[in-house]
């Protein structure tokens, strides 16, 4: 009885089904899905994507562009042609089999080199003679004195607080960013004395310039070349000496130091392989092909800006001996009858400091003779800075894993009422004194 009550609800159930019919499975053999509202169907034709190549090319024209070729006119200055690099699978190897490998070798210096022996090395390596007793010359300290803008305080304090506060919305401004937005702010600050001074306006700026220098010091082949994190100013007449030929002919009685038993190029990367060309960073033809100021960020977060000067030191002089090898000839080792001069502004956007490099010669072989000449005036505050003003570091409950995961982050609190504390507007002097040096008479 209990089989034949439990046996009748399954018979029921299995009668209860029904087989499928042959117009549902036509349907479903021919079931296409339906296409989504955003696909257009002519993304597959060869000939719309070829529309929307164009178009994208026409999208990323400049508006100078689309203007030279509304008019049919010709760029002012051609592109340059570039070399076509290709990439196969055989690999280039660092030995004489390389087309560029040279039997004499380059001590380079690129943007991560560090001097151990700091500004000193530097020097060694440029054949400079430190000026000044760490002030800037006197005709920039004069100008720096005299040359004014309207209401300078309040105009730096709101650049400040533009780079430092309102710029973004994130916790933490990173050097990298309010470092370049900083030095942005200050020259567009220091643009207003173009009307004034009309020479300012025949200046150009250049982002992360790249440079070439290579000259022989002492028995050695050295060569500063690179793209440094910085902004290149450059205009249409050089700067004016800042000695007088009577010191210049003076400084061949001073003696550069010694590091003996170590090498002043301890610190370069040695190798066979480089070209054997200087390069300027502009192409022929250029209207602002001197270099004047080198604005240099400090992208580490490192207490000593030794290696900030020093490498100041080196790409100024590389500016400069390009320029004078562009002009009297890659082979010459001369006195220059004209002294050419590079400033560079290193900074990390709270410190700031000054360089001026002045090259009287091209004669790097040997230590006699004739010096060139710098001046840095280093560690000048703009400001107190005040940040992170709140830190709160979160322990991982005595947890001895080191995974990422067990890592918890530090929160920071900004508080608008503080961060540009005690603000030194003579700082800013000085950048606005460097900015109008060849300007002013």
């Amino acid at each position: 009885m209990a089989a034949y009550r439990i046996g009748i609800p399954v018979l029921f159930r299995h009668q209860s089904r029904t087989a499928p019919s042959t117009c549902f499975l036509a349907s479903r053999r021919h079931y296409k899905p339906k296409p989504t509202q955003n696909h257009d169907p002519r993304a597959d034709k060869p000939w719309f994507q070829k529309l929307q190549l164009e178009k994208a090319k026409e999208e990323k024209k400049t508006l100078g562009r689309k203007i030279d070729e509304m008019f049919g006119l010709e760029p002012a200055i051609p592109p340059p042609k570039r070399d076509t690099v290709t990439f196969g699978d055989e690999r280039v190897e660092s030995d004489e089999t390389n087309p560029l490998y040279k039997e004499k070798p380059v001590f380079m210096c690129v943007p991560r080199t560090n001097f151990h022996e700091g500004e000193g090395q530097a020097m060694w390596l440029t054949k400079a003679k430190p000026m000044g007793d760490g002030k800037m010359p006197q005709q920039i300290q004069d100008l720096a004195e005299t040359v004014e803008i309207p209401d300078m305080e309040e105009k730096v304090h709101q650049a400040i607080l533009h780079t430092r506060l309102y710029d973004s919305e994130v916790t933490w401004i990173h050097t990298k960013r309010y470092g370049l937005r900083q030095i942005d702010s200050l020259l567009r600050i220091s643009s207003v004395l173009g009307t004034t001074y009309p020479e300012l306006q025949q200046r150009a700026t250049a982002r992360g310039a790249y440079v070439m220098a290579r000259y022989h010091r002492g028995d050695d082949l050295v060569a500063t070349q690179g793209n440094p994190h910085a902004l290149l100013m450059t205009s249409k007449n050089p700067l004016p000496a800042l000695v007088d030929q009577e010191e210049v002919a003076a400084s061949k009685d001073y003696e550069l130091p010694s590091f003996y038993p170590i090498s002043p190029t301890i610190d370069l990367i040695e190798t066979n392989i480089y070209k054997g060309d200087n390069f300027t960073g502009f192409q022929d033809g250029y209207p602002f092909p001197h270099a004047h100021t080198l604005f240099m960020l400090n992208t580490k977060w490192q207490t000593d800006h030794t290696f900030l000067v020093s490498r100041g030191i080196m790409y100024a002089h590389a500016h400069a001996v390009t320029r004078a090898m562009k002009q009297h000839g890659v082979l010459e080792e001369i006195d220059l009858p004209h002294p050419i001069v590079v400033q560079c502004v290193a900074s990390d956007g709270v410190r700031f400091h000054f360089i001026h490099f002045q090259l009287n010669t091209l004669r790097h072989t040997t230590d006699d003779g004739i010096k060139n000449m710098v001046w840095v005036d280093r560690d000048n505050y703009l400001f107190t800075d005040m940040y992170p003003q709140d830190i709160h570091i979160f322990r991982t409950r005595k947890n001895r894993k080191t995974k990422r995961s067990y890592i918890r982050k530090m929160k920071t609190r900004r508080d608008p009422l503080l961060g540009c504390q005690d603000l030194n507007v003579d700082v800013y002097r000085k950048f606005l004194a460097c900015y109008v040096n060849g300007a002013v008479s």
